[in-house]
């Protein structure tokens, strides 16, 4: 009940706001987007975009700017908002399934979001621009999602090399009210309620107010044997507009209470052969995290060509974490296999993280060439930690749980130790100063040329050691990218970018005498691609390399730094609105991937293929109904280390290939007092049992059985 009071007052607290508002002020609405400037950035007032289509032809991601993609010497794609709401993706890989080059990879315990992008798994994941501390990025707030591949540190920092992942929210819009309600259920006891509102609240010290709140309360149970969600989502935002000022204030809380699921496990050669629905650990198993997140962006222009930029954003998280941990695969004295496990958790985890940014974007003309000139510095620090770690006593082989017949509850969540090493506090700093300089040559040719000077240090202390482990350095980071367009809609480019991540790590993780001090990771890109934009379809291949170097590795608590991993590809997307009413976003990614010991890297497939579809009926006896399907492909990976954990098995495994299909149908009803969308969304349709990740044998991340979810959702 707690929750439905949070959403109810802040409801109210917006609607108190703007009957304040409008009876303070005219309600004269001017529409600023007709009176745009060009050279003006426009990433902080974002009014949406509410067309059907899939794809789109301009990132704010790519170039911290608008930036036209055909220009852009960079794969880029974009997940738009009609991909989102006629698939109702749960998480983030599963919005990104016709996103090329996109694997799943260790999601902890299916708790927080896992993806590698050309065969690495990022760093952090971005908000608006700014890494977010979320367990999971996709919220109901999220707009769209863009996803640029290779090396962005020019622009973000700590970033890997194979590419960044931004989730772009939903912010207020000047032009109407509107308000969603919405209600969802499932065979599996689904069971989730949303809201999205918003108005123009009139006109306000010479400029616009718009406001807007996004709500959302799941308490659905979770896909298998046992476990349940109970998660709370609340975000108002408000926007203001004046003729040269914008500015947005925007809050989101999350406070969420789910599962913590290990998965399944290798069974001497092969997979467990055991129903994808039963787990193998208990009901007290689950990840709790409270986040709260405070944002502010501002936009000035200065002059017509000159727009100054500001945004500060702050975070605050606390989580605790309670597993049944696999330890080992076995045989009782029947004969039995048998999975010995321990209880093991994290409690009084914390993490909160201050960014700044702030930008000068000039257009400007010299000797025939146009200049759109970014200079920027940002600062980010974070403070991270925990209370404590705590360790139960492995079950013993006739305590383990079988297998093929499991029996539940003899795990005692209530013994355990904590370890002395448990308690830990770090901080990391950044600070970053870059300049990009986006040249037009006439209309065939343009020159991405940037540069990034970072200073970063890092401490990490534990209650053992008494000396921290830093990481302490600066770096230089180049990038450079050339575009071609012997035609308006064909253009082929060439890029070369650099990345880096320092090397953080606790000071117990190593034997004593070890270093105390690591060179940051290093990554390289090379791309070159032709993109076609035709028709309302736009079309991307390209060919990469991405290596990565200065990997810290540890083997029995040796570290060393190591030239590690490196991935070579070929990638075609597509997306778009061909005919009237279909919408089409396709992808196709072939990645040879190396660890630096010959091996492929783990969760990394060869080959993947996605397709996401679907058709909208615009008129007739049957206009209002939509149809549509998504199905991927994967190939057999290489599922990582079995380190003697399943006597017989072999020392490494991998996960088979599988294809994975999703179907939705909807149809919109006009009412006289409402248009009510009624939908159905089929996950899994073929019912496949397969496994879209693994963190190695006793930790293989099953994909959800068929689910049947049915939705109502009514716009005011």
């Amino acid at each position: 009940m707690h929750h439905y009071s949070r959403l109810l007052g802040s409801s109210l607290c917006l609607l108190s706001i703007q009957a304040f508002a409008q009876g303070a002020v005219t309600a004269e609405s001017v529409d600023k987007n007709d009176a745009a400037v060009p050279g003006l950035i426009d990433t902080v007032t974002v009014t949406g975009n509410r067309n059907s289509a899939y794809g789109s032809n301009q990132s704010t991601s790519a170039g911290k700017m608008p930036m036209d993609l055909m220009k852009t010497p960079q794969a880029v794609q974009i997940v738009t908002g009609a991909t989102l709401a006629d698939f109702q993706p749960i998480f983030l890989d599963d919005a990104l399934r016709s996103i090329s080059g996109i694997n799943q990879t260790n999601t902890f315990g299916n708790t927080g979001d896992g993806v590698t992008v050309r065969g690495f798994q990022p760093s952090s994941y971005f908000r608006n621009g700014t890494r977010t501390l979320a367990s999971r990025s996709l919220t109901p707030s999220t707009e769209r999602i863009e996803i640029l591949k290779g090396p962005s540190s020019l622009l973000y920092g700590d970033v890997e090399p194979g590419g960044l992942i931004n989730v772009i929210t939903k912010r207020p819009l000047f032009e109407d009210h509107f308000a969603t309600l919405s209600y969802q259920f499932s065979n599996r006891g689904g069971n989730r309620y949303s809201l999205d509102a918003g108005a123009p609240m009139g006109t306000f010290a010479g400029g616009e107010l718009a406001w807007r709140l996004v709500a959302d309360q799941d308490s659905s149970d979770y896909w298998r044997n046992f476990g349940a969600y109970d998660n709370t989502f609340i975000a108002p935002s408000l926007s203001w507009r004046g003729d040269k000022l914008s500015l947005t204030v925007a809050y989101e809380f999350i406070d969420n209470d789910g599962p913590f699921d290990r998965g399944t496990v290798v069974v001497g050669d092969r997979i467990a052969d055991i129903p994808q629905t039963r787990r193998l650990g208990e009901a007290f198993e689950k990840l709790t995290q409270t986040l709260h997140i405070g944002e502010l962006q501002a936009e000035y222009a200065l002059r017509p060509t000159t727009t100054l930029r500001f945004s500060a954003v702050y975070q605050d998280s606390e989580s605790d974490d309670l597993q049944a941990r696999p330890r080992f695969v076995t045989q009782n004295a029947a004969g039995q296999d048998v999975l010995r496990r321990r209880v093991d958790g994290t409690f009084g985890r914390y993490e909160q993280n201050r960014y700044l940014s702030a930008s000068l974007l000039q257009s400007l003309t010299t000797a025939g060439l146009d200049h759109q000139i970014l200079v920027g510095v940002d600062q980010e620090h974070g403070d991270n930690g925990r209370a404590g770690f705590l360790v139960g006593p492995d079950e013993s082989a006739e305590e383990a749980l079988v297998i093929d017949a499991p029996v539940y509850g003899a795990l005692d969540p209530n013994v355990f130790t904590e370890l002395a090493t448990g308690p830990f506090r770090g901080d990391n700093t950044t600070l970053g100063v870059y300049l990009q300089d986006v040249i037009s040559i006439g209309p065939r040719w343009t020159v991405l040329l940037g540069g990034r000077y970072e200073q970063y240090e890092s401490a990490q202390r534990t209650a053992t050691v008494d000396a921290a482990t830093v990481s302490d350095d600066s770096t230089v980071l180049p990038r450079a990218g050339l575009v071609y367009q012997p035609q308006p809609w064909v253009s082929v480019y060439v890029s070369y970018s650099e990345s880096f991540s320092p090397n953080v790590f606790t000071p117990d993780n190593f034997v004593p005498g070890s270093p105390t001090s690591f060179d940051a990771e290093q990554g390289k890109s090379q791309e070159a691609g032709v993109k076609f934009d035709v028709a309302g379809v736009s079309l991307t291949t390209a060919v990469f390399k991405a290596e990565k170097s200065n990997v810290l590795e540890v083997q029995d608590m040796v570290p060393n730094l190591i030239d590690s991993a490196e991935v070579e590809g070929f990638e075609i997307d597509l997306a778009g609105e061909p005919v009237d009413g279909l919408s089409v976003q396709t992808a196709y990614a072939y990645q040879d991937s190396d660890d630096g010991e010959s091996r492929p890297l783990t969760n990394v497939a060869r080959h993947t293929f996605g397709l996401t579809t679907a058709y909208r009926v615009g008129a007739g006896p049957l206009g209002g109904l939509s149809l549509g399907a998504s199905g991927q492909y994967v190939d057999d990976r290489d599922g990582g280390a079995n380190p003697g954990a399943s006597p017989g098995g072999p020392e490494f495994f991998n996960v088979p290939q599988y294809t994975v299909v999703d179907l939705f149908a909807a149809y919109v009803f006009n009412t006289d007092w409402a248009p009510i969308r009624a939908q159905l969304n089929l996950k899994n349709a073929l019912d496949e049992d397969y496994f879209p990740s693994s963190g190695g044998s006793l930790r293989i991340n099953p994909g959800q059985s068929r689910t049947l979810y049915a939705s109502l959702s009514a716009q005011f």
